[in-house]
């Protein structure tokens, strides 16, 4: 599903029984810049973290693949399917194929092992790797007024630091934490300093539940 489809889909969920509409903490990329940009009057606070942004995607290696060899690439055999993944993965942590191995590199090959998932990668994700759904909000970053933070990797080589700073220099007031030797898996290359910023973030909140919600945001509920 693509950004726009996701963004649309947050604003209708029913509020939880007994309260109102809620307003909301969000940890994001695309999708949370873009909700809180269409609806500003529900997201109290946004944190965002490595993400796509302006025309930072798709790269050039998945660009071609998009414009040339979509279908080609679904009919991948699983052993050349994991060759392009893995050398792709290793790209997104700070010490490449040092962290990418065992079990980690496991659990991000284990949706595609099937010749379906394989399929599901490139039709429901690749083929929607399209900048207009960051470009096309680049005017309105600047209308942003919820505190922001912006958690980036130093390293991070699928969407380098100088998109961070410009998001900071566009969006009001937005607060830029870089974390030293981490690339674009920043939860993997360095956990518990994450896990500290969010917990950061989320400090003056007073909240009952805090979890992962079907679209892949962190969204906890606070009073008005």
């Amino acid at each position: 599903m693509a950004c726009r489809s996701h963004q649309q889909a947050l604003p209708g969920r029913p509020p939880p029984a007994g309260r109102g509409r809620s307003r909301l903490d969000l940890i994001g990329g695309a999708i949370g810049q873009r909700f809180a940009i269409a609806h500003p009057e529900r997201v109290r606070r946004l944190m965002i973290i490595d993400t796509v942004s302006y025309d930072s995607w798709p790269s050039e290696t998945w660009r071609k693949i998009i414009e040339e060899q979509v279908e080609e690439h679904m009919q991948l055999p699983r052993e050349a399917f994991d060759a392009l993944l893995t050398r792709q993965l290793e790209m997104t942590v700070a010490d490449g194929a040092a962290t990418m191995t065992g079990d980690v590199l496991d659990a991000y090959l284990a949706p595609h092992r099937s010749a379906p998932g394989r399929v599901s990668f490139f039709e429901h994700q690749v083929r929607h790797y399209d900048s207009r759904y960051t470009e096309e909000i680049t005017d309105q970053l600047a209308s942003l007024t919820m505190p922001v933070r912006i958690l980036w990797g130093e390293r991070d080589q699928w969407q380098p630091l100088t998109y961070a700073r410009q998001l900071v220099e566009d969006i009001p007031g937005a607060r830029l934490t870089v974390i030293p030797g981490a690339g674009h898996f920043v939860m993997e290359d360095a956990p518990e300093r994450v896990t500290e910023e969010i917990l950061d973030f989320l400090a003056d909140q007073r909240v009952g539940h805090c979890a992962p919600d079907a679209h892949g945001l962190l969204i906890t509920g606070v009073t008005p």
